[in-house]
This record gives structure tokens, sequence and C-alpha cells, in this order.
């Protein structure tokens, strides 16, 4: 499901609005989740994305206006490590890109 909340606790209820001010880390997150959306958060790692892949029910991610989103093979990358997205960054992850990844 998907909640929001604004604030830090958001990040455990699915929805986060940006934050100039605090950077939230991925991770620790329920298993049952099916909507992220990490808009504007200054996530710039891989590594911080790939702690979503606990959530293993996980079908709409969004991660844009974040500095990991301009590293090479983002949306490759992020594709393996969460094989149940449908959409990432408001766009259909596609049978091509499934088996690139």
């Amino acid at each position: 499901g998907q909640l929001h909340q604004p604030g830090p606790a958001d990040l455990h209820r699915g929805h986060q609005q940006p934050h100039k001010d605090h950077q939230h880390r991925p991770g620790g997150l329920s298993a049952h989740l099916e909507n992220i959306f990490l808009m504007n958060n200054k996530i710039s790692e891989l590594q911080e994305v790939a702690k979503l892949a606990t959530c293993k029910k996980l079908q709409r991610l969004v991660l844009t206006n974040n500095l990991v989103t301009e590293l090479p093979n983002y949306r490759l990358f992020v594709i393996a490590k969460i094989p149940s997205l449908r959409i990432l960054d408001f766009g259909k992850v596609t049978a091509s890109e499934r088996k690139q990844a």
C-alpha cells in the first residue's frame, strides 16, 4: 500500500516528500510496500537503492531528482535488484530492460 504523512516517518509508509535539509536513507522498510516515492532526497549511491530489494512486493519506485539517477546503468541496476518493479521513475519497465538487467 501507500500512505502519505510528511516527515521522516514517511519513509516507512512509502511516500517521502522532498526534504532539502535532511537526507533520508532507504532500508529497513516493510516487505509489503508496493509504491515508494523518494523524489528530491539526495540519494546518490546505488547501494542505497539496493536496500529497497527487501520490499518484495514493490511495483512502483520513483527516484527522480536524485543524483543516483544520473549514474551509468542506473535503471538496469535497479530493475535487476528489484525484479517486482513494473514502473521506475514514471516509466514502464520493459521486457527488453528485464532481459538486459
